[in-house]
C-alpha cells in the first residue's frame, strides 16, 4: 500500500509541474499584433466567396450535363451493371437506332426490368409511372442542345461539352454558324484543348465551299463589325478557310501529341474518344493541306499521324497526296 501511495504522490507532483509550465513559458512568448489591413481582409472574404461560387457553378454545370444525358436517353437514368449482374448476363448495351457518330455503350436502366425485378406488382407499377423502355435507346439529339448551351455557360472548362454540342448543332439542328460560335467560345475558354481545336478546324474544312452557312442568317450580306481577335475565324473564300483549318488543326495536333506523350510517361493513355479525335486531327489537317496543294506537308502529317494515332484513313490520304504531287489524278483511272 505504501508503494502505491508513493506512485500516486509522484503522479500528482508531475501533474503540478506540468500545469505550471505553460504559465512560465507564456511569459517568454512575444505576441505580435496582426498586420492585416482592412482591404486585405475584405479581399480574403471576397476570394472565399468567389471560390464557393465557382464550386457551385461547376456543380450546377455537372448537373446540366447529367440532365442532357437524361434527355438524350428519353428520360431514363442509366447506371453501370454490378459484377453480379454481369455474371447473370446483364451487360452494358449498345445504343440502337442512333445516328452516325452517336453510337456508344451505356449501362443498364435504373428501373429494373421484369426479369430481375423482385417487387412483383409494385415493379409493374413502377415501370408504368416512370420513364422506362427496354434496351438502350436515344431521343432526338436536338432536344439536348439547350442543355449543352446552358451547361457551357455554367462550366466553361468542360471542353467536351463544346465538341458534342457543336456536333449536334451541325448534324441535327442544321446550324453550323451556331456551332462555330460555340467552338470559338470553347477555344477562348480552353486555349490548350486539342479536342475543341480539332472540331473547329474540321468545321472550317467541311464548310470551306459553303462559308455563308457559317454566318448567321440575319447577318448574311451585311457589313458587321468583327472583333480583332476573331478576324481569323471569318475567312472570305475557300482558300482562306482551308488556311484557318490548317492553322487550328496544326495547333490541335501539336497539343494532342504533347498531352499523349506526357500521359505515356505517367503510364496513362487517351480514352477512346480522345484517340478518335487525335487521329481525325491528322486526317483533316492532311486533307486541308492537300486542298492547298501543299503535298509534301500533307505527306509528313500523314506519316506523323500513322506513327502516333494509327488512323486507318491516313494511309489512303497519303496515297492521294503522293499521286497529286506526281501530277496524277487523285484516284487511279480504271
Amino acid at each position: 500500500m505504501k508503494k502505491d501511495t508513493l506512485v500516486v504522490l509522484g503522479l500528482i507532483a508531475v501533474a503540478l509541474v506540468a500545469g505550471a509550465m505553460p504559465g512560465r513559458l507564456s511569459a517568454a512568448v512575444v505576441v505580435s499584433d496582426a498586420t492585416y489591413q482592412p482591404s486585405e481582409i475584405e479581399a480574403a472574404k471576397e476570394s472565399i466567396a468567389l471560390s464557393l461560387m465557382g464550386q457551385l457553378q461547376m456543380s450546377v454545370g455537372d448537373l446540366m450535363w447529367l440532365k442532357s444525358m437524361e434527355y438524350l436517353h428519353v428520360g431514363m437514368v442509366q447506371r453501370m451493371p454490378t459484377r453480379g449482374e454481369e455474371e447473370e448476363g446483364f451487360m452494358r448495351q449498345d445504343a440502337t437506332g442512333t445516328a452516325v457518330g452517336m453510337g456508344h455503350t451505356e449501362g443498364v436502366n435504373m428501373v429494373l426490368d421484369k426479369n430481375r425485378d423482385w417487387r412483383g406488382v409494385l415493379g409493374d407499377i413502377h415501370r408504368n409511372v416512370t420513364c422506362y423502355q427496354e434496351g438502350h435507346v436515344h431521343d432526338d439529339p436536338k432536344e439536348i442542345i439547350p442543355w449543352y448551351q446552358l451547361a457551357v455557360k455554367l462550366n466553361p472548362r468542360l471542353e467536351r461539352l463544346y465538341t458534342l454540342g457543336a456536333f449536334y448543332l451541325t448534324d441535327f439542328a442544321g446550324d453550323p454558324a451556331e456551332a462555330k460560335d460555340l467552338l470559338v467560345a470553347g477555344l477562348k475558354a480552353n486555349p490548350n484543348s486539342f479536342e475543341v481545336k480539332a472540331a473547329l478546324g474540321r468545321l472550317f474544312f467541311e464548310y470551306a465551299d459553303r462559308l455563308e452557312l457559317l454566318i448567321h442568317e440575319e447577318n448574311r450580306g451585311k457589313e458587321i463589325e468583327i472583333p480583332e481577335d476573331l478576324m481569323r475565324f471569318h475567312p472570305k473564300n475557300a482558300t482562306e478557310a482551308y488556311r484557318v483549318s490548317v492553322e487550328v488543326l496544326t495547333e490541335g495536333a501539336r497539343d494532342a501529341l504533347k498531352l499523349k506523350l506526357a500521359m505515356r510517361d505517367k503510364r496513362e493513355v487517351f480514352d477512346e474518344f480522345q484517340d478518335q479525335v487525335h487521329g481525325e486531327t491528322y486526317l483533316f489537317l492532311a486533307r486541308a493541306l492537300t486542298e492547298l496543294g501543299e503535298y509534301d506537308k500533307a505527306i509528313a502529317v500523314c506519316d506523323e499521324g500513322l506513327e502516333y494515332s494509327r488512323h486507318n484513313l491516313l494511309r489512303s490520304q497519303r496515297r492521294v497526296a503522293e499521286r497529286l504531287k506526281n501530277g496524277e489524278p487523285a484516284e487511279p483511272v480504271s
